[in-house]
Order: structure tokens, then sequence, then C-alpha cells
């Protein structure tokens, strides 16, 4: 008796609910499961959506995939349909076809209630554009009397009109008349999105072209850590050569080699600029300075300095700035620029490539909390 109390109870609150409610809650575990639950499965199969840009173009052009890509295709749709009988039955139906049916009426009841707003709205803009076309068509009238009285006017008037000299005459002729606007311009208005829609998100989520476009855009996305990864690993190694060889007394070639590593790398910072790689041409010509002498010219160090000042943060800019002093002030030698430089450099780097890797931890992290 208490199990059939409890079920009834359960049904009678379920009735109480908005039929919104059975879609907004499948929308947010649709959500939950292909972003939160099952990015493991996409991180370990992504790799077969790894394509390069040319197949890609083949692919969305029509040609076929693998029998490997369905497959995974397969298993997708089964985990789907798994976890929707787990939320049917949290939610209180008996399985997931109770879902999909109290779904589609919530969704005809939406469309019904969409259907009757539009017809109230567009008969509302239809009285007042009625409204406005009465309220333009009593100015015309009101107009076209005060034009008619000023016309016997001018009548009056033309006996005293004197000659207009010929040259303000063209010249008047020469300024275009300004048009009045005509009509009551455009009116738009926004609604709500529908249930209709909400569906049609979730349901695009079990079909294969969706499925692969989130695949493509997985596989992009792994790609991008994993070169970023490589570059950081990169970039240690070159910071570990650099000490070893950039020292005071180092040769000139060292000092030239150094220099011109750090011109490419200013120049990868802003690769779409033209403007500012002809500035760095010219800012940091290797033929124009002197790298043979111990003691570095500070202008052979002003543009990668001034460079740096402009696209580090204020705190950056600041602790540049009191290096860049105390360089000049202590005569220091080309080993040290170049190690200042190259370091903050670096530092730029690695502060991209920590934010991206915290973001990318974060986000497993509440993967694995929302799985466990």
């Amino acid at each position: 008796m208490e199990a059939k109390g409890s079920e009834e109870e359960a049904k009678d609150a379920k009735e109480e609910e908005p039929p919104s409610k059975v879609v907004i809650d499948l929308l947010n575990f649709a959500m939950k499961v292909v972003h939160e639950e099952m990015s493991g499965f996409f991180e370990t199969h992504c790799v077969l959506w790894d394509y390069k840009e040319e197949d890609l173009k083949k692919i969305t052009a029509g040609e076929g995939e693998t029998l490997e890509q369905h497959a995974v295709f397969t298993q997708y749709l089964e985990q789907i349909n798994e976890r929707l009988d787990g939320f049917a039955r949290t939610a209180g139906y008996a399985d997931a076809q109770g879902v999909l049916t109290d779904v589609q009426k919530a969704v005809d009841h939406d469309k019904k209630l969409r259907d009757q707003m539009m017809k109230e709205m567009n008969a509302l803009f239809a009285q007042m554009r009625l409204g406005l076309e009465q309220r333009d068509k009593a100015a015309a009238g009101a107009k076209g009397t005060e034009d008619d009285a000023k016309g016997d006017d001018d009548s009056t008037a033309s006996a005293k009109t004197v000659e207009v000299d010929e040259s303000e005459a063209k010249e008047s002729k020469a300024v275009p008349k300004k048009k009045k606007p005509t009509g009551n311009g455009l009116m738009l208005f926004s609604q709500p999105i529908g249930l209709e829609y909400l569906l049609e998100s979730v349901m695009n989520l079990a079909e294969y072209e969706t499925f692969r476009m989130m695949m493509i855009m997985k596989a992009r996305e792994r790609r991008m850590y994993r070169q970023l990864e490589e570059r950081g690993n990169k970039r240690r190694r070159l910071r570990d050569t650099r000490k070893a060889e950039l020292t005071d007394g180092c040769s000139g070639d060292v000092v030239r080699e150094q220099y011109s590593l750090l011109k490419v790398r200013l120049g990868e910072m802003t690769p779409q600029r033209k403007d500012l790689r002809d500035e760095l041409d010219k800012g940091m010509d290797v033929d124009r300075f002197d790298f043979d002498s111990r003691i570095a010219d500070p202008e052979s160090y002003k543009y990668p300095m001034d460079f740096l000042c402009k696209v580090s943060s204020p705190s950056a800019q600041e602790e540049l700035k009191g290096r860049r002093e105390d360089l000049t002030q202590q005569n220091a030698p080309h080993c040290d620029w170049l190690e200042a430089l190259h370091a903050h450099v670096d530092a730029i780097h690695d502060n991209i490539e920590e934010v991206m890797l915290a973001a990318r931890r974060g986000a497993n992290a509440e993967a694995k909390g929302a799985k466990a």
C-alpha cells in the first residue's frame, strides 16, 4: 500500500509540473552527458577524426568514411541510450519511451501557445500600423493646408522679388535637396526559444553529422594541446642551450646568432602585422650593430625592449623597464641584454601555456567528478 501511495504521489507531482520542464530537463541531461560524462569516450576515439584540411574538405564534400568510425558511432549511440534509460527511471518513467511521449506532448502544447501568441502579436502590430498611417495622413493634410496659405503669400510678394545673381542661382541648383524619409520604418520583435527548437538540438545529438563534427572539434582541440606541449618542450630545450652558450665573454658569432633568434621570436608574436615586420627588420638590422665588443650598445636593444613593453601587462612593463635601466647603468654585456629579453619572451609563452593547461585540467576535473 505504501509503494502504491508513493507512486501515485510521484504521478500527481509530475502532473503539477509545467509541460516544458521535461524538455528542459532532457536538454540539460543531454548536454551534461555529451560534454562531461562522455568526455573520456571522445578523448579516446577522436584520433580517428584528426583530419588534415584537404582530407576534411573531401569528407564534407560527401566522400565515404571508415567502418571503424561508424563502429565508434554505434558505441556512442548505445551509451547515449543507456544513459537515457537511466534518466527516465530517475525522472519517474518506466522507460525512455515514456519520456519521449511527454516531451512530444509538451512540444505540441508549446507550439499551440506560440501560434496563438503570434496571432495576438500580429493583430497588435496591425493596430499599431493603422494608427501610424492615420497619424501620417492627418499630418499630410495639415501640411497641404499650410502650403496653400503660404502659396498665396508668395504670389503677393512676387512683385517685390529682385533678380538673383546668376552665380548664386547656379550654386543653389548645385545643392542637392535632402529627401525626407518616408514610411514608418521596420519593426522587429523577438520571441522566446520554442521547445521544438530545444528538442531538435537534443535529437541532433543522435545524428552522425553532429557526432562527426563533435569528434572533429575534439580532435582539433587535442592536436592544439599536443602542439602546445611540443612548443613548450622545444622552448625549454632552447633555454637550456642558450644559458650554456650565452655567457660573459662568448664570441660575437654566438651573440649574433642569439640576436637573430630573438628577432625571429618577436616576429612570430605578430605574424599578421606586415607593418610591424617592416619595423622589426629596420629596428633589429643585424648589420647595423657591433656584436664583437663585450659591452653592448643599448641602442641595439631599443626596438626589442620597446616592442615587448607594448605587448606586456602593466606590471611586466614596469619590471622590464627597470631591468632596462639597470642594464644601461651597468654597461652590461650583450649576454645580459639577450638573456633578459629571451627570458621575457619565455615568460609570455609560459603564462599562455599555463593558462591553457589549467583550463584543460579544470574541464577534465569537472568531467571526472560528474562521471563519479
